[in-house]
């Protein structure tokens, strides 16, 4: 049975379903303190560099890293 009509509502959701299983939050802050690059990300858990690109930023976590290091730096 083929499908002659989508959803396009639908279809958006998986896709950012689908990031957010394939590129956790705890993975993306392990990769932002080593500093791996959305493509190395992309690379390592096969899927797109737009992707990795956006669950960066969804999710906050350069946000997040970034105010660390402030805060180091601060420190130091």
């Amino acid at each position: 049975m083929s499908f002659l009509t989508r959803d396009v509502e639908q279809e958006e959701e998986a896709d950012w379903l689908g990031g957010c299983l394939l590129l956790r939050r705890s993975v993306l802050l392990k990769a932002a303190r080593t500093g791996k690059t959305s493509q190395q990300l992309a690379t390592e858990f096969a899927t797109c560099e737009r992707m990795a690109n956006f669950r960066l930023n969804a999710s906050g976590v350069l946000v997040q890293v970034g105010r660390e290091r402030a805060a180091r730096r601060k420190r130091n």
